[in-house]
C-alpha cells in the first residue's frame, strides 16, 4: 500500500447496522481462539465469508463488508477487518459508514473496502 487515502462517506445519517461485530483478519494464529460450539459457530462464519469473498465484491447490496483501517500518517500500520453475516444485508453505503465509524473509533483512517456476498 503505497498511501492511506481517505474514503469518508459521503452519507453520514446512516443508521446503525445491528451488532455484527468486528473481526480481525490480521490477528495471527497465535491469539486467543474460542472454544466449544463457539469456535465451530467463529469457524462457520469465516468459511461463510471466503465463499463471500471468493466469489468476487459485489456492486450492493451485500452480507459482508471487508475494510482496511490505516494509522493517520502511517500508511504502513494498518488493520484488516469484517463485518457481517449471512442473516444480514445492508447497501455499500451503510457498510462503508459501519467501517468508516469502526475506523475512527480506533483513531485511524477508512482506506479500502469491500461488500461481498449478493443479496
Amino acid at each position: 500500500m503505497d498511501m492511506a487515502r481517505d474514503v469518508s462517506p459521503d452519507v453520514v445519517d446512516v443508521a446503525r447496522p445491528p451488532d455484527t461485530g468486528p473481526v480481525v483478519l490480521d490477528g495471527g494464529p497465535g491469539d486467543a481462539s474460542p472454544s466449544g460450539d463457539s469456535a465451530d459457530g467463529a469457524e462457520a462464519a469465516r468459511a461463510e465469508f471466503d465463499r463471500a469473498y471468493d466469489a468476487g465484491a459485489v456492486s450492493q447490496p451485500g452480507h459482508y463488508v471487508q475494510f482496511t483501517c490505516c494509522v493517520v500518517g502511517d500508511a504502513n500500520a494498518c488493520t484488516q477487518a469484517w463485518f457481517g453475516g449471512a442473516d444480514v444485508c445492508y447497501d455499500a453505503s451503510t457498510w462503508k459508514q459501519r467501517a468508516y465509524d469502526h475506523c475512527d473509533s480506533l483513531g485511524s483512517l477508512l482506506t479500502d473496502y469491500g461488500v461481498y456476498g449478493s443479496c
